[in-house]
């Protein structure tokens, strides 16, 4: 017994398509001047309705954003990200560097203020402990 799905032949997927960024900017310009609706638009043009939503929806909301940002390529955004999380882990960076510093200010002023022990060498070689390389002897 065959199935319903067999029967009915299924519709081909088109294959995706490329488009230039001047070409959905004109298209984006012909759905702003409301002369057409873009149903009609679309039909006449061989697009896809959700689409051409997108490409108005994506201008509309980076005339929103306004400045310079609006005004970049999507290659330039990706750029200017890159940088920005660069610059960020840059910052990092120097701020744990600059903790470390302090903290070794402190340890060596920690160590300078330490009373010095003359005798601490002496008293190595009175309980017999031997320093590598040196020429102590432990006492036999």
């Amino acid at each position: 017994m065959e199935s319903k799905k067999s029967k009915k032949s299924k519709k081909q997927r088109r294959a995706r398509r490329a488009f230039t960024d001047e070409f959905r900017a004109d298209v984006v310009r012909l759905c702003q001047a409301e002369s057409e609706s873009i149903t009609d638009i679309c039909r006449r043009l061989d697009l896809t309705e959700s689409a051409v939503r997108g490409w108005v929806k994506n201008a509309e909301e980076q005339a929103c954003e306004g400045g310079d940002i609006a005004a970049l390529t999507a290659s330039e955004k990706q750029e200017l990200q890159h940088l920005r999380r660069e610059v960020k882990q840059l910052k990092m960076e120097r701020e744990i560097l600059r903790r470390r510093s302090e903290t070794d200010g402190v340890m060596q002023r920690r160590c300078a203020q330490a009373p010095f022990d003359s005798d601490w060498t002496m008293s190595f070689q009175l309980e017999g402990i031997r320093r590598p390389g040196s020429g102590w002897r432990a006492r036999a």
